[in-house]
């Protein structure tokens, strides 16, 4: 068995829009490979961040769960982080409630 490793240096074009996806697919191939077993191809992506982007994600928690009784209270957690590079402005949560809970406005705590 033998392995080789390549490093390939890349510059993103100036004017890639922000949210671009990249994909950049190599392929090695041999003279005597079984097409039909051998991967011998593979795929790194990634996605344009420009100057000013922020990268924000979110995470949503119930307790108890997975299961709840009927009339028992759920609280949901929420986390909302900037993994950056850049502070996120304007940041906006909605969290539209399912038809079958009641919301207690005097237990919700925002940090």
């Amino acid at each position: 068995m033998a392995t080789a490793s390549f490093t390939l240096v890349l510059q993103v074009n100036a004017g890639t829009a922000s949210g671009t996806n990249i994909a950049e697919t190599a392929a090695a191939t041999a003279s005597n490979i079984v097409p039909s077993i051998t991967s011998n191809t593979a795929t790194a992506a990634v996605v344009v961040a420009n100057a000013g982007s922020a990268n924000v994600t979110i995470v949503k928690t119930a307790t108890p769960g997975p299961t709840v009784a009927e009339g028992d209270t759920i609280t949901y957690s929420l986390v909302v982080t900037n993994n950056g590079p850049h502070p996120p402005t304007n940041v906006t949560v909605t969290d539209p409630l399912p038809a079958d809970v009641t919301y207690y406005p005097r237990h919700h705590e925002c940090r």
